[in-house]
């Protein structure tokens, strides 16, 4: 059996070299963050099963963090396995690492630039945490903490590339605190953008909403490049649309029908 394991291994990595980046993002109520995978390859089952995922974050030493988790995977739990809080290498920085409970996780579609919402991370007395940090398994923070024998390491284990498919972080850092308090916003990250794009917004009133819009994406020219629905019924939202073959330039995010001005034109830059 572990003969025939190793081997189906050998064959899904063979089929490319899969790809997939965590990402970090504010949660437009201002109280804490959400956690995604942002695979860059497309998996079919088998090679799309998961063993295990493990998420490590970095904060403030100054900050007085009561951290509570909310899984956004149906079917899968999330628990802070460790914590270094008073690491020599970097003693302003206390690090957690986040683990899913459940071993070979194999429900979860991964399709090429489609965010999978992970957990979100919140203070247990819902204030704004402060600023929060996405670590790459690269940096040198990260790179001591395992020299020194902790085992704090970003992975997306896939099965479709026989090992960690973690490849590094979309934003490496996100404050609860630059989300700015209104009835209504948005928010594109990331921005200047090459492969793909995440617009969310935040409805502060949804009875006052008309039953039927959209979120209208052109080019600063004019040219029309996409119109995505908008559920009215949700207070919060978010959609990811691949930009890739866009050309270079500067466009604009828009929500329709504003006919009392209300909503935010935003603007972002794709550059290849």
């Amino acid at each position: 059996m572990r003969l025939l394991f190793v081997t189906i291994c050998a064959i899904l990595t063979s089929w490319g070299n899969a790809q997939v980046f965590f990402d970090i993002k504010q949660l437009p109520t201002q109280d804490g963050y959400k956690v995604l995978a942002m695979p860059h390859e497309t998996f079919d089952y088998p090679s799309s099963l998961i063993g295990h995922i493990q998420v490590v974050l970095r904060y403030d030493a100054s900050l007085t963090f009561a951290p509570v988790i909310r899984s956004l995977l149906p079917g899968i739990h999330w628990q802070i396995n460790s914590e270094a809080t008073e690491h020599t290498g970097s003693p302003e920085f206390h690090y957690l690492r986040i683990t899913s409970v459940e071993q070979g996780i194999s429900s979860i579609p991964i399709v090429k630039f489609v965010g999978i919402p992970l957990f979100e991370i919140t203070q247990v007395d819902s204030t704004c945490i402060g600023p929060i940090h996405l670590c790459d398994n690269n940096s040198p923070d990260i790179m001591a903490l395992r020299q020194s024998g902790l085992n704090f390491t970003q992975n997306f284990s896939l099965l479709g590339v026989g090992g960690n498919a973690f490849s590094g972080v979309v934003s490496s850092q996100a404050h609860c605190d630059n989300v700015p308090v209104a009835d209504q916003d948005m928010y594109i990250q990331p921005n200047p953008a090459d492969e793909w794009v995440t617009v969310s917004w935040f409805f502060g009133n949804i009875t006052k909403l008309p039953p039927s819009m959209e979120l209208v994406v052109y080019h600063v020219a004019g040219v029309e490049m996409g119109r995505y629905p908008i559920n009215t019924q949700s207070i919060s939202q978010e959609h990811t649309f691949v930009v890739s073959d866009w050309p270079t330039g500067a466009y604009m995010v828009k929500i329709l029908p504003d006919k009392h001005k209300a909503y935010p034109t935003k603007k972002f830059l794709v550059i290849h």
